[in-house]
């Protein structure tokens, strides 16, 4: 499904190869700064690389919130941003979403998203939730998570960590984290990275 060889972004990682199956996860891991934010960005199709990268195309890699790139607005509802999605996935021909189909589409994750609430009053797993949810909506065949570790408290990294592996085996996932101790057991093919 994804496949790099030599991969390389000048000044920020060099020589990563790696195979990940259709339905397998891949873990980045490094400390602050190790480039693994990049490598993830490249794999979404979002940063410059050298060398060999094979995914299913930007089109099907989502990617899950991330700051720099996709910040969830703290002004807007759980359901106004799951609408917005909606209409983004669509056909450019039909830019209007019913309330009852945004609301559909945020019940596809196994966590309950409290639909009324704005972004910046959930909880920091909550915001991760939706943040892969809205990435779930165009139904994609890779998704990439940045960074679990930005959720501080351990119970809040082992229940986002928990949803990622409770998604379809059909799905690949690429994730980074500063450590990848708290991975679940899980059946799920595991390829892990260091940078």
């Amino acid at each position: 499904m994804i496949a790099a060889a030599g991969l390389s972004a000048r000044n920020v990682f060099s020589d990563v190869s790696f195979d990940v199956p259709t339905g397998g996860m891949l873990v980045i891991t490094g400390d602050h700064r190790s480039g693994k934010t990049a490598l993830l960005l490249a794999i979404a199709g979002r940063f410059a690389t050298r060398g060999s990268l094979r995914t299913p195309g930007i089109r099907r890699v989502a990617l899950a919130e991330q700051s720099t790139v996709n910040a969830l607005d703290d002004a807007l509802t759980v359901e106004q941003h799951f609408a917005q999605a909606v209409v983004l996935a669509r056909p450019w021909y039909r830019p209007f979403v019913r309330r009852r189909t945004a609301r559909e589409a945020a019940r596809h994750l196994p966590v309950e998203l409290p639909l009324d609430a704005k972004i910046g009053a959930l909880t920091p797993v909550e915001r991760f939730a939706c943040g892969v949810g809205l990435a779930l909506v165009a139904r994609p065949d890779v998704l990439a998570v940045d960074d679990v570790d930005a959720l501080r408290e351990t119970a809040d990294r082992t229940a986002a960590w928990n949803l990622l592996f409770g998604l379809p085996d059909t799905l690949t996932i690429v994730a980074t984290c500063q450590d990848d101790g708290e991975l679940p057991a899980t059946d799920r093919d595991l390829t892990r990275i260091s940078l």
